[in-house]
C-alpha cells in the first residue's frame, strides 16, 4: 500500500469525528460480550466434566497442541491490540512531538 493511500485513509477515519468513537465503543462492546460468552462456555464445560480442566487435558491422549495453546495465544493477541490502541489512540494524542499524527501516519508504520 502506498504511504499517500494510507494516510489518505488516515485522515479519512479521524474525520468521521464522534462516528469513529462510536465504530471504537462497539468493538469494545463486542470484545467484552466475547469474552463473557467464552467464560460462560468454559465454566460450563468444566462443570460438564466435572474436574478441573488441567485434570483432564492430563488424563486425555488426544488433546491436540492447538487446544493447549489457545488461551495462551489469545492473552498474547490481547496484549497485542491493548498496545496498539495505546499507541494510536492515546500516546499519539498525549504525545504528539514524537508521532507524525495525522498526515503522515504511514512512518510510524514502516
Amino acid at each position: 500500500m502506498p504511504a499517500w493511500a494510507f494516510n489518505g485513509y488516515s485522515r479519512h477515519l479521524h474525520s468521521l469525528g464522534l462516528l469513529l468513537w462510536a465504530a471504537r465503543l462497539g468493538l469494545v462492546f463486542v470484545f467484552l460480550i466475547h469474552i463473557s460468552f467464552t467464560s460462560v462456555l468454559t465454566i460450563d464445560n468444566i462443570r460438564a466434566r466435572g474436574a478441573s480442566p488441567l485434570r483432564c487435558a492430563k488424563i486425555r491422549r488426544e488433546t491436540i497442541p492447538a487446544e493447549v495453546l489457545m488461551p495462551y495465544s489469545g492473552i498474547f493477541i490481547f496484549a497485542y491490540v491493548i498496545y496498539h490502541v495505546f499507541d494510536y489512540a492515546v500516546w499519539m494524542s498525549m504525545a504528539p512531538q514524537y508521532h507524525p499524527w495525522p498526515s503522515e501516519v504511514f512512518t510510524g508504520c514502516v
